[in-house]
């Protein structure tokens, strides 16, 4: 099982981070995909500059495929551990925030609507940072040890 972190989320990025990751990955492997069609289409003739178009449709596809697997497993390790951090995912489960691992939504309510769910993701991916902020900056204050 996977281990529970302090917010009361699984260890590694929650399953709604990689697939907001993999939208933002294919989005791009179909722009580098429609440059090449582009060219393609265009009769620009082959050489170094579309060869290295078409090995960047190649490169730009490795990650969509990771995420295309990992998206369902991260979901099912929070199935197991009881909640789910996806929006319209799972109603008879609690829903939490990604960020914080606050729950949003008990089990068996309605879902939440895009706009309440995005404003209280953006709200704790906030309150996040800035409490990384802050112990990032305690943790690197140096050490006087006592002795002044």
């Amino acid at each position: 099982m996977d281990e529970i972190r302090s917010g009361g989320l699984i260890k590694g990025p929650p399953a709604f981070a990689l697939l907001r990751l993999r939208y933002r990955c294919t989005t791009a492997a179909l722009a580098v995909l429609g440059i090449v069609l582009i060219l393609n289409v265009s009769g620009v003739p082959q050489s170094w500059f579309t060869n290295s178009v078409v090995a960047a449709v190649g490169v730009a596809m490795i990650p969509v495929i990771v995420l295309i697997i990992w998206v369902p497993v991260k979901a099912q390790a929070e199935q197991e551990a009881g909640y789910t951090t996806l929006r319209n995912e799972l109603k008879d489960l609690e829903q939490r925030d990604p960020y914080l691992g606050r729950v949003i939504r008990n089990p068996g309510e309605e879902h939440l609507q895009r706009a309440d769910f995005l404003a209280i993701i953006q709200a704790a991916k906030q309150e996040a940072e800035s409490l990384s902020g802050t112990a990032h900056a305690s943790s690197a204050r140096p050490s006087t040890g006592g002795t002044e």
